[in-house]
């Protein structure tokens, strides 16, 4: 307790990996849980916390249960709702991403967050190349969680509403992904 957690959590998640291998992660898990529920305004603390479990080695059966994020944390930022939405998938934790998903679909990425995605593609692109193209990303990150969750007819939505987004604004079609999804429905 109050030690620092480092730059992007590199002491949080070694400190959680050390006590997971000596077989004291539960107790670690629980301070860290404690610390973000203590702050449910803050989705980069969250965020924190679930990318710390997940790169603990943890057994998946020993994840802590994560419904209290999709009930208590409210991102105010389309690309902070899906990093949380992404990282729930990853944790196994489905029904509890679908929340972000959602509200990263209903929130306009702001010019913030289309500035600080250019600056990390080495391709030039317009933003409003940039925004359709996160906006289609999401919407197949939806249906791919939809399908794991066995939801053919809310997955068929989504992929299509995905590839219409990216046929409209030339941006090619996922057709691995749709595929997957007609397999699946």
């Amino acid at each position: 307790a109050g030690k620092p957690v480092g730059k992007d959590g590199f002491w949080a998640k070694t400190r959680l990996r050390f006590n997971v291998s000596k077989g004291r992660g539960e107790a670690y898990v629980k301070e860290l849980e404690q610390s973000a529920r203590s702050h449910p305004n803050d989705a980069a603390g969250v965020v924190l916390y679930l990318e710390t479990i997940l790169s603990a080695g943890m057994d998946p059966g020993k994840m802590p249960d994560l419904s209290w994020i999709a009930e208590s944390v409210k991102p105010s930022l389309s690309s902070e709702a899906r990093q949380l939405a992404s990282l729930l998938v990853r944790a196994g934790a489905m029904e509890s991403a679908l929340p972000f998903f959602q509200k990263a679909i209903d929130t306009p990425l702001n010019k913030a967050e289309i500035e600080r995605g250019l600056s990390m593609m080495q391709a030039l692109m317009m933003p409003e190349t940039y925004r359709t193209m996160i906006a289609g990303q999401v919407r197949e990150e939806l249906a791919s969680c939809l399908m794991e969750l066995k939801r053919p007819d809310e997955t068929q939505k989504w992929m299509v509403e995905a590839e219409n987004l990216r046929n409209a604004n030339g941006l090619g079609g996922n057709y691995r992904f749709a595929g997957q999804v007609q397999g699946a429905s």
